[in-house]
């Protein structure tokens, strides 16, 4: 997760928000991550939301919006998988990824997400990587494996969105049909990297 940390003002935050400049005074900036974490019912889910109320939240430090006056510039969007210590491991994670459709590559599950009242996606599942922590492990054949994922900062945003306060966003991951996994249900976790934007106290 790379990007950069650009201090700004309230000002300049609203100015990029809204045509309309709110006077106000500095924040601090630095380096955040915004996560949901959500239970993947095997042979049953074909829907999660992330950071709603609604949602099969788990684990979250943000739900729905952020406070006064804190804003958020997403430079990465992932999404880790958290699958069982075994050699089915990488066929879960795979199953998730792809669908049902299997080597057909037919019913792609999708990632949406929305910001106020604008919808950005859906994107392939696939297209969003994880966050470069271990997420499974295992033996097989005799040999230790280990996945990291791929560190690439996600589905780079460049910045490109922009939460304000008190706007709802939420993540939506939908399965055209459930996925049956090898070894049952398991968290799906959505994370935002990025900057955020906070008071100075």
């Amino acid at each position: 997760m790379r990007h950069p940390v650009v201090p700004m003002t309230k000002d300049q935050l609203d100015l990029r928000d809204t045509p309309t400049v709110v006077p106000g005074g500095n924040l601090e900036a630095y380096g955040h991550c915004l996560y949901a974490t959500s239970l993947y019912e095997s042979a049953v889910t074909t829907q999660l939301e992330f950071f709603t109320v609604t949602g099969n939240n788990r684990i979250t430090n943000a739900v729905n919006n952020l406070p006064t006056p804190q804003f958020f510039m997403v430079y990465g969007i992932h999404v880790d998988y958290g699958v069982h210590p075994d050699p089915f491991a990488w066929e879960d994670t795979w199953a998730l990824q792809n669908g049902v459709g299997g080597v057909t590559l037919v019913g792609f599950p999708t990632f949406t997400f929305s910001y106020a009242s604008k919808a950005y996606g859906p994107w392939p599942l696939r297209a969003l990587h994880g966050t470069g922590a271990l997420t499974g492990f295992g033996t097989a054949n005799n040999l230790n494996y280990a996945n990291n994922y791929i560190p690439d900062g996600g589905f780079f945003q460049d910045g490109g969105l922009l939460l304000a306060p008190n706007q709802q966003f939420r993540a939506l991951i939908e399965w055209p049909q459930p996925v049956t996994l090898n070894r049952g249900h398991t968290q799906i976790q959505v994370t935002l990297s990025g900057t955020h934007y906070r008071k100075i106290t």
